[in-house]
């Protein structure tokens, strides 16, 4: 199975997950993420699925994956923050990996107009 998913501010260990589908992981024992335009992929773990809401989040320790993100436009601050799991950083990579998280909104009303980007189709190209 595979799907969309977004690097997202979340109460996991780091601060940081990526939001995906729960249909997605749904009983699937090993998780890999790979980053947009990107062959190689890094093995993920799901934090927590909500099936009901069809929404998982994901913890990726590897700070390959995080090297060189790009800033998310939506972010509610410019600052930067450290993607690094704390297990594993370093002076070094404090400094290199960073990223601003897409920040989560409230709720939308009901028969609210919202915008919803994905992969319906398959391959590489949001729609």
């Amino acid at each position: 199975t595979s799907g969309s998913g977004v690097v997202v501010a979340v109460p996991v260990p780091g601060g940081v997950g990526v939001l995906t589908n729960a249909h997605v992981v749904a009983d699937q024992t090993f998780v890999q993420v790979r980053r947009h335009g990107s062959s190689v992929k890094h093995q993920a773990k799901v934090y927590a699925v909500g099936h009901e809401c069809d929404l998982a989040v994901l913890t990726v320790e590897d700070p390959a994956f995080w090297a060189d993100a790009r800033i998310a436009p939506l972010a509610e601050s410019s600052a930067p923050i450290d993607l690094t799991p704390k297990s594993i950083r370093t002076e070094k990579n404090a400094t290199e990996k960073r990223v601003t998280p897409l920040r989560m909104g409230d709720v939308p009303d009901l028969q609210a107009h919202v915008t919803v980007m994905g992969f319906p189709q398959g391959g590489d190209n949001l729609s």
